[in-house]
């Protein structure tokens, strides 16, 4: 039987533009009990084409951006998008390998 975390969603239905709102660390866990080592960074975006819910994205490593003053349009790359599911309910899961600011577009 097939189980949920087999399965995973292609991130052009997550729409565009995706919008930075926030950014935290991520850090390790030894023994179920939270370290004081970072490992990585969650970036929070806000999803216009989903009626502005939020998902986080992690990415193992330093920060590659601050968090903006406003929402910023920006890109993942080696973005995946994933289910897992704990106690009967579904959850998403997002990582990335890289995050930009998404590039202006030219203006007539």
């Amino acid at each position: 039987m097939i189980k949920c975390n087999d399965l995973k969603i292609d991130p052009v239905s997550l729409g565009s533009p995706m919008l930075l709102v926030d950014v935290s660390p991520v850090y390790a866990y030894d023994g179920g009990h939270r370290t004081s080592q970072v490992v990585g960074h969650k970036y929070q975006v806000s999803l216009p084409a989903h009626r502005m819910k939020k998902l986080g994205v992690k990415i193992d490593g330093p920060q590659q951006m601050a968090r903006p003053d406003e929402p910023t349009d920006v890109v993942f790359t080696g973005l995946e998008i994933g289910l897992w599911e704990i106690e009967g309910s579904v959850r998403l899961s997002a990582k990335a390998t890289g995050i930009r600011p998404a590039k202006a577009t030219p203006k007539s």
